[in-house]
């Protein structure tokens, strides 16, 4: 299996039951940022606030994704 490099977006919802996820895709750090705001914008329609962060790391083999 090949392996490479990727942003990924780390979120959480909050609230009383907080959602936690990851979405391992993007190409770079400024798609992974637009991807954030947006799901930050989808959220705040529904009323709920998210934050998140995107990070880089190592993907392929047995990765979790």
């Amino acid at each position: 299996m090949s392996t490479g490099w990727v942003w990924v977006l780390a979120f959480t919802i909050l609230g009383s039951r907080p959602e936690h996820g990851h979405i391992a895709k993007f190409e770079t750090k400024q798609e992974c940022q637009q991807a954030l705001i947006q799901k930050r914008e989808q959220e705040a329609l529904k009323g709920r606030e998210l934050v998140g962060s995107c990070y880089y790391t190592k993907q392929g083999g047995k990765g979790w994704w």
